[in-house]
């Protein structure tokens, strides 16, 4: 038997953000992005161990688009250089500690790490 794909809701905010989201395993996840929500979604939900299978887009009006691999969808997003908009392969931006634990939630480095500084 095949499996239903992974439906992901697609919006858009008033500042004309995207907003993709899914409900998984009865938790839900979201993400905001100027284009490559969905692709942004799908990257969370493999890094929450959501198995690899296929997906669809929905709008107001129906599928948008769809495709066989989650997994595959979360490997790409969308450049916005200097030239036209393009597809690119995702590469994660390094995440360092945040230097005051007050910003963004961050937690406190602990204070052996912050004797090395």
């Amino acid at each position: 038997m095949t499996e239903p794909p992974l439906t992901m809701l697609v919006t858009q905010r008033s500042d004309g953000k995207d907003v993709a989201s899914a409900v998984w395993e009865g938790r839900g996840f979201m993400a905001v992005s100027r284009n490559g929500a969905t692709m942004k979604l799908a990257r969370r939900l493999v890094e929450a161990g959501c198995p690899d299978g296929p997906w669809q887009a929905c709008g107001a009006e129906g599928v948008r688009f769809h495709g066989p691999s989650l997994h595959g969808l979360a490997k790409w997003t969308i450049w916005e250089g200097d030239g036209p908009m393009r597809l690119a392969r995702y590469v994660e931006k390094p995440r360092f500690p945040a230097r005051d634990a007050t910003q963004d939630g961050a937690e406190p480095l602990p204070a052996s790490a912050e004797a090395s500084e």
